[in-house]
Protein backbone atom coordinates (compact mmCIF):
# COMPACT_ATOMS: atom_id res chain seq x y z
CA UNK A 1 0.00 0.00 0.00
CA UNK A 2 0.68 3.54 -0.47
CA UNK A 3 -0.67 6.68 -0.55
CA UNK A 4 -3.66 7.22 -3.35
CA UNK A 5 -2.83 3.97 -4.80
CA UNK A 6 -1.27 0.27 -4.23
CA UNK A 7 1.75 -1.65 -5.56
CA UNK A 8 2.95 -5.09 -5.67
CA UNK A 9 5.06 -7.48 -6.81
CA UNK A 10 4.88 -11.56 -7.24
CA UNK A 11 7.93 -13.78 -7.98
CA UNK A 12 7.75 -16.84 -8.77
CA UNK A 13 11.47 -18.87 -8.31
CA UNK A 14 10.39 -21.97 -9.79
CA UNK A 15 9.68 -20.57 -12.91
CA UNK A 16 11.48 -17.17 -12.47
CA UNK A 17 8.37 -15.16 -13.91
CA UNK A 18 8.43 -11.66 -12.35
CA UNK A 19 4.41 -10.00 -12.11
CA UNK A 20 4.36 -6.30 -11.33
CA UNK A 21 0.96 -4.38 -10.71
CA UNK A 22 0.85 -0.99 -9.90
CA UNK A 23 -2.59 1.10 -9.58
CA UNK A 24 -3.22 4.94 -9.09
CA UNK A 25 -6.36 6.26 -7.45
CA UNK A 26 -6.04 9.74 -8.57
CA UNK A 27 -4.41 13.12 -6.85
CA UNK A 28 -7.88 12.99 -4.36
CA UNK A 29 -7.07 10.23 -2.94
CA UNK A 30 -3.30 10.75 -2.39
CA UNK A 31 -4.54 13.78 -0.69
CA UNK A 32 -6.92 12.09 2.09
CA UNK A 33 -4.48 9.40 2.65
CA UNK A 34 -2.04 12.20 3.09
CA UNK A 35 -5.02 13.45 5.25
CA UNK A 36 -5.56 10.55 7.10
CA UNK A 37 -1.56 9.45 7.42
CA UNK A 38 -2.36 6.23 6.09
CA UNK A 39 0.02 4.25 4.38
CA UNK A 40 2.64 7.31 4.77
CA UNK A 41 5.24 6.07 7.29
CA UNK A 42 5.94 7.35 10.76
CA UNK A 43 7.63 10.22 9.64
CA UNK A 44 4.62 11.69 8.19
CA UNK A 45 2.70 10.62 11.26
CA UNK A 46 4.77 12.31 13.63
CA UNK A 47 4.50 15.63 11.14
CA UNK A 48 0.89 15.27 11.68
CA UNK A 49 0.95 15.12 15.45
CA UNK A 50 3.26 18.08 15.54
CA UNK A 51 0.69 19.98 13.21
CA UNK A 52 -2.29 18.97 15.27
CA UNK A 53 -0.32 20.00 18.69
CA UNK A 54 0.32 23.74 17.10
CA UNK A 55 -3.17 23.75 16.17
CA UNK A 56 -3.97 23.32 19.84
CA UNK A 57 -1.66 25.78 20.93
CA UNK A 58 -2.85 28.15 18.54
CA UNK A 59 -6.73 27.79 19.37
CA UNK A 60 -5.69 27.83 23.18
CA UNK A 61 -3.69 31.05 22.62
CA UNK A 62 -6.21 32.93 20.44
CA UNK A 63 -9.16 32.37 22.98
CA UNK A 64 -7.18 33.66 25.82
CA UNK A 65 -6.56 36.75 23.72
CA UNK A 66 -10.21 37.03 23.21
CA UNK A 67 -10.77 36.84 27.15
CA UNK A 68 -8.42 39.99 27.71
CA UNK A 69 -9.49 41.91 25.02
CA UNK A 70 -13.35 40.75 24.23
CA UNK A 71 -14.57 42.59 27.28
CA UNK A 72 -14.44 45.68 25.71
CA UNK A 73 -16.44 44.47 22.18
CA UNK A 74 -19.99 43.43 23.14
CA UNK A 75 -20.22 40.87 20.00
CA UNK A 76 -17.09 38.75 21.01
CA UNK A 77 -18.44 36.08 22.88
CA UNK A 78 -21.67 35.14 20.77
CA UNK A 79 -19.39 35.26 17.63
CA UNK A 80 -17.51 32.57 19.68
CA UNK A 81 -20.47 30.75 20.33
CA UNK A 82 -21.72 30.76 16.90
CA UNK A 83 -18.50 29.67 15.66
CA UNK A 84 -18.82 26.52 17.76
CA UNK A 85 -22.50 26.28 17.36
CA UNK A 86 -22.97 26.40 13.99
CA UNK A 87 -20.59 23.78 12.94
CA UNK A 88 -21.76 21.74 15.24
CA UNK A 89 -25.58 22.15 13.64
CA UNK A 90 -24.24 21.36 10.30
CA UNK A 91 -22.55 18.18 11.14
CA UNK A 92 -25.59 16.65 13.35
CA UNK A 93 -27.82 17.50 10.43
CA UNK A 94 -25.44 16.47 7.45
CA UNK A 95 -23.10 13.83 8.60
CA UNK A 96 -24.98 10.79 8.35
Amino acid sequence: PRPGGDAWLALDLADGVVEYERTDRGWVSYLNDLHKGRNTGAVWGWFLDAFAVACLVFCITGLLLLQAHGSRRAATWPLVGLGLIVPMVLAILFIH
